[in-house]
C-alpha cells in the first residue's frame, strides 16, 4: 500500500459504504481523515472504527446546505492545520425507474446531493488549499458521467454535470499548483446497489446482476486505487477510471461459461491507478 502519512483528507458522505472503507484504507495508509455524513452518531460510530481515531474527525453534515460544508472546512484546519486532499464522495440514488414515475422530491434531493453537494465541497475546499498552491480535489462520478443512465435519471443528470463541472474547474485553476480530478469507480458493492429500489422486473433484475458481477467490487477495491493515486499524486484534470478492459473483458468471457453465477466474487487485483 502506498503511503499516505502526514496527509489530511476530507471525505464526504463517509460514514458508511464506500466513503467507509475508504476512510479506513487511507488511515492504514498513515492518513489523516475527517469523516462526515448526515447522520451524527453514524459519524460518531465509524470514527470509532477506524484504527486511529485519534488521527481522525468526525463532523455531521449536509452537503447540501454550504454554510454546514463551510463548517466542515473549518473543523478540518481547526483540528489539522490544512486540507490535502479533498473528496466529494456524498450521493444518494432514487428508485430505478423512469423519470415520470420517480418522486419529484427524490428526484430533486438526488441531483442536489450528488451535484450541489460537490460543487459546495468544490468550493470551500478551494478556499482551503489555493493558499497553499498545492493540494488535490477528487470527485467520484458514477452511472451516466459519460453517457445516458436509463432509470437512474437524476443520479446519471448529476454525475454527468460534475464530470464538467471538474473538467472546467480543471482548466480553471490549472496554473495555481493543485490538481482537481474525477474518479469513475464502477459498481461499487454497497447498500446503494445491493439494496437497489425499483429493479423488480425479472428480465431487469437479470440484467442489472449481470452488470454488477462484470462492472463491480466490493469498496475496497476503488478504495485501493485512490489511496495510490492520492499517494503519488493526481493529474489535473484527468478523468480516472477503476474499471478497465482488463478487469470486464474476461468476466465478460466468464459469463458466457456461467462462471460468474457460480462465483460471483471479483478478483481482488488492485487496479491500476
Amino acid at each position: 500500500m502506498e503511503n499516505c502519512s502526514a496527509q489530511t483528507i476530507v471525505i464526504t458522505g463517509s460514514s458508511r459504504g464506500f466513503g467507509k472503507s475508504l476512510a479506513l484504507e487511507l488511515q492504514i495508509a498513515g492518513a489523516r481523515v475527517v469523516i462526515s455524513s448526515r447522520e451524527a452518531d453514524a459519524v460518531k460510530r465509524a470514527v470509532g472504527e477506524l484504527p486511529r481515531p485519534a488521527d481522525a474527525l468526525g463532523v455531521a453534515c449536509d452537503v447540501r446546505d454550504f454554510d454546514q460544508m463551510r463548517a466542515l472546512a473549518d473543523a478540518a484546519l481547526q483540528k489539522f492545520g490544512g486540507i490535502d486532499v479533498w473528496i466529494n464522495n456524498a450521493g444518494v440514488a432514487h428508485r430505478y425507474e423512469k423519470m415520470l414515475a420517480v418522486d419529484h422530491a427524490a428526484w430533486r434531493a438526488s441531483f442536489e446531493t450528488n451535484f450541489f453537494g460537490a460543487y459546495h465541497g468544490c468550493r470551500v475546499a478551494l478556499d482551503a488549499i489555493l493558499p497553499r498552491q498545492r493540494g488535490q480535489i477528487i470527485n467520484i462520478l458514477g452511472a451516466g458521467a459519460f453517457k445516458a443512465a436509463p432509470n437512474q435519471s437524476a443520479y446519471g443528470a448529476s454525475k454527468s454535470a460534475l464530470a464538467r463541472l471538474t473538467e472546467t474547474l480543471a482548466q480553471e485553476y490549472a496554473d495555481n499548483g493543485i490538481a482537481i480530478c474525477a474518479i469513475q469507480p464502477g459498481i461499487i458493492w454497497t447498500e446503494m446497489i445491493l439494496d437497489a429500489q425499483g429493479v423488480d422486473d425479472p428480465k431487469l433484475r437479470a440484467r442489472f446482476d449481470w452488470a454488477k458481477r462484470v462492472f463491480g467490487n466490493p469498496p475496497e477495491i476503488p478504495a485501493w486505487f485512490i489511496v495510490e493515486l492520492i499517494a503519488r499524486g493526481s493529474r489535473n484534470g484527468k478523468m480516472y477510471r477503476v474499471v478497465t478492459p482488463r478487469m470486464f473483458v474476461p468476466r465478460m468471457i466468464g459469463e458466457l461459461f456461467g462462471a460468474g453465477k457460480r462465483h460471483p466474487q471479483p478478483w481482488t487485483q488492485r487496479p491500476a491507478s
